[in-house]
């Protein structure tokens, strides 16, 4: 156990996209018994940050209680990536679509591991061991690994579709998954072949064209948003992704100041 406070710990967008929201009466009851003090279990971390019950730290945070906190010794997030899939994959509340995505992403995370440790992803042994845990077939998972594999492509280009496609707010079809990320690699590869010389200003004037239509994004949100409706764990990942925006924003701003003809 560590003695740090819920205001020290962060929040990991990737490993918190594994990690399905419970369901509006999961939140009330999880409340209920928070405030009643029966859940002291500690909060588990890995280089300070979350790695599972955002609920339970979003209620505790509110309602100013303190809980114990412990890291977790995990060497990479491959292995934090692996040891959430298959801890949410015991959950019964999970759409068959969030189990194959979570088991697609376990698959993908163990053949990372397998290729530091042994020098080669071990995939027909990875399968079989994900399928006896899960209760499907070895060609199942190998076929989830590569829907996974395809989301994560997707995403690149579309972020935040995985997150989605693993909250259950988005279907998207295997075989479709994997189509469209072919696609779009295909399309990347003829674009590099015709990509002109390099232009030094190309990275920051496609970031600022893009900043505008976030400011207009969470002007729409406050505008619009019946907050008062809304749940308060949808509240505090906005406010987490928030933070996270603001903590970019100020780097990238002190990266411009350090340079003296920067803002000149």
């Amino acid at each position: 156990m560590d003695k740090r406070s819920l205001r020290e710990l962060k929040i990991d967008r990737e490993l918190q996209s594994l990690v399905v929201p419970l369901s509006r009466a999961q939140y009330a009851q999880l409340e209920a018994d928070v405030r009643a003090g029966r859940c002291r279990e500690p909060l588990l971390t890995w280089r300070g940050c979350i790695l599972e019950e955002y609920e339970r730290y979003e209620i505790c945070a509110r309602h100013h209680i303190e809980i114990p906190v412990a890291e977790t010794a995990f060497k990479c997030r491959e292995a934090v990536t692996a040891w959430l899939c298959a801890g949410q994959l015991e959950r019964t509340d999970l759409t068959e679509q969030t189990r194959r995505c979570l088991m697609g992403i376990w698959l993908e995370a163990e053949k990372a591991l397998n290729r530091e440790k042994y020098g080669h992803p071990k995939s027909k042994e990875t399968e079989r061991r994900i399928a006896a845990r899960a209760g499907v077939a070895p060609a199942s998972v190998q076929r989830y690994g590569r829907y996974a594999k395809a989301l994560r492509q997707m995403d690149a280009v579309h972020p935040g579709l995985l997150s989605q496609v693993l909250s259950g707010k988005c279907a998207q079809p295997i075989q479709k998954a994997v189509e469209t990320a072919k696609m779009h690699i295909e399309k990347r590869s003829a674009s590099v072949k015709d990509m002109p010389a390099h232009d030094p200003d190309a990275t920051l004037t496609g970031l600022a064209l893009t900043a505008p239509s976030w400011a207009g994004s969470i002007r729409r949100v406050r505008e619009r948003a019946d907050m008062p409706a809304v749940s308060p764990a949808a509240k505090v990942r906005l406010a987490a992704a928030l933070e996270e925006l603001q903590n970019e924003i100020a780097s990238i701003l002190s990266v411009i100041e350090e340079d003296p003809d920067g803002l000149s």
